[in-house]
């Protein structure tokens, strides 16, 4: 085991020094015997002598947590790993509660580079440790952490069920033509298949292309076509509980999976999730229900906000204006909550979501009520557990416990998978793939 790990883990050495000659004060004579001379060896760094002390001593007290973690430093001084693991596993089952066994371990697994080992050990710690300002720190750090694959595209959208769509753009016959492709959550894309356009694939694994010679088509994610139709769409959102909704003929309306389009349209309708979607006649907006594609509320709002995919209803709260304000409503169009917003992003889970008022942005709950004061000068919804924020020309992102455990840093940013995957641009006009750490190896 490498000299900078032994060196991480002095100070809990002496911890450990204190606590078993804390035992030796408690324990029968002939247990503190094997202590003594363990301790007594160690200042001699006779390691191997003090380990037969120690294993002594632990045979004739089985349960000892303390004569555990002596031992495993030990073994890590002579380098000897897999005795070193064992020993910090043993007092973990032993008595989980206490943090030394695990800050042991993380800092061997964070120094060995098992990243994954790490990310299990320190969530494991977290649920067990109480009041542990060491662990919380490295929990806090490990939040923090990620990767950038570079992408290079001209722009994306959000990631959904697992694609989004990039943009790039080519230099042909001297003249710049932007094209678009799925990539995945690894950063992966065939630059030789590019399309007019194309939505990421929805909760049916299908997605919908428009080559360039303006034919629209459904292809499945092997890229074979499902479907295909004659008519003229301008744009289209993934498909969602069934549905797809299109622009065609200046108006939206609905196509299943076989391409056919509902009699039914609008000069808008979004995406429908628990449900509902939001959708927009004659200059207002209102609700949907999905089962019969009726208005669940009256055409009376001046918008409903939604996110890149139009969908406005996740966690079975939208945001409506009316009146010149925001307010939250629930599926029966009530008022939820007090508060009013001058501005707000939909929700993208039942995790707060963003909203501004007096100009700057915080988050509110499913009730209506601030969970963060507005502070930041631009802000999206939380989505897995972070949040992007804007601190002056920068971005960053929160965790769930309000914390900014990303420093702000991106030109822009967006949100967070469940895999810790968001599209990011350092630069204007460059983007990239974010991959945080404790959400790539946690999922």
């Amino acid at each position: 085991m490498k000299r900078i790990f032994l060196c991480a883990f002095l100070g809990l050495t002496i911890i450990t020094w204190l606590s078993v000659f804390g035992e030796i004060i408690r324990t029968p004579k002939q247990i503190r015997d094997h202590i003594e001379n363990a301790r007594a060896y160690e200042k001699q760094e006779i390691y191997i002598k003090a380990i037969n002390e120690y294993e002594a001593a632990l045979q004739l007290d089985k349960k000892s947590y303390d004569i555990r973690i002596a031992l495993a430093e030990d073994y890590a001084r002579i380098d000897q790993q897999d005795q070193f693991q064992s020993m910090c596993q043993q007092a973990i089952d032993l008595q989980p509660n206490r943090e030394t066994a695990y800050l042991l371990l993380a800092d061997y697994w964070k120094e060995q580079g098992q990243t994954a080992e790490f990310v299990s050990l320190l969530k494991k710690a977290k649920e067990s440790v109480k009041d542990s300002e060491k662990l919380d720190q490295m929990y806090q750090e490990l939040e923090g952490q990620y990767t950038v694959i570079k992408c290079n595209f001209s722009d994306m959208t959000d990631f959904y069920h697992g694609y989004a769509t990039g943009q790039l753009a080519q230099v042909e016959n001297e003249e710049t033509r932007t094209y678009e492709c799925l990539v995945n959550e690894a950063g992966e894309y065939n630059s030789d298949i590019l399309f007019q356009k194309v939505v990421p694939c929805g909760e049916n694994h299908l997605f919908i292309r428009c080559d360039e010679t303006g034919k629209w088509e459904l292809a499945d994610d092997s890229g074979y076509t499902a479907a295909a139709t004659d008519k003229e769409l301008m744009d289209a959102h993934p498909f969602s509980q069934g549905y797809s909704s299109v622009e065609m003929d200046g108006t939206w309306r609905l196509m299943n999976e076989n391409m056919a389009f509902s009699q039914i349209d609008w000069d808008y309708i979004g995406s429908f999730v628990n449900g509902y979607a939001p959708a927009k006649k004659e200059g207002k907006w209102a609700m949907v229900n999905q089962r019969n594609l009726n208005a669940v509320t009256e055409y009376q709002y001046d918008d409903i906000k939604m996110n890149d995919f139009g969908a406005g209803f996740y966690g079975k709260r939208a945001f409506a204006k009316k009146n010149g304000v925001y307010q939250l409503i629930n599926e029966k169009g009530e008022t939820v909550g007090k508060e009013t917003f001058s501005d707000a992003r939909a929700f993208e889970s039942e995790q707060p979501a963003a909203a501004q008022q007096n100009g700057k942005w915080g988050f509110v709950n499913q009730d209506g009520e601030w969970f963060i004061e507005p502070v930041y000068d631009d802000a999206k919804s939380f989505s897995n557990g972070y949040a992007a924020v804007k601190v002056g020309t920068k971005w960053g992102y929160l965790n769930s416990r309000r914390e900014l455990v990303i420093a702000p840093q991106f030109a822009e940013a967006k949100n967070v998978t469940n895999n810790g995957v968001a599209p990011v641009s350092l630069a204007d006009g460059v983007w990239d793939i974010m991959q945080i750490t404790i959400l790539q190896y946690e999922s």
